[in-house]
């Protein structure tokens, strides 16, 4: 997803050249999930629809991966992902 590319550039000449190298799991929410988050809080176009397409395609092509890892990554740093304001069975998440 080239349109990802800027925000993943600055992660690894801020965050990751400091030191504070992510988790990939991690990574992956804080770059794919805000995106797709931010995408659904927008109005409704026609080139929200492809970009949401094209985010939740990928996360798709992760989880139909041959490599349990790559699968394994999609759930821990994508489906798994808390909603504020979500409410599971032990309560609400803040």
């Amino acid at each position: 997803m080239p349109e990802l590319q800027p925000a993943a550039d600055l992660y690894w000449r801020t965050d990751a050249a400091q030191g504070n190298e992510l988790l990939p799991y991690v990574f992956l929410d804080e770059i794919l999930g805000t995106y797709i988050e931010v995408l659904l809080w927008l109005p409704g176009s026609p080139r929200c629809d492809e970009l949401l397409l094209r985010a939740f395609g990928a996360v798709e092509a992760m989880l139909a991966s041959s490599d349990e890892k790559v699968r394994e990554l999609a759930v821990d740093g994508f489906l798994e992902k808390d909603v504020p304001g979500t409410t599971y069975a032990d309560g609400p998440i803040p």
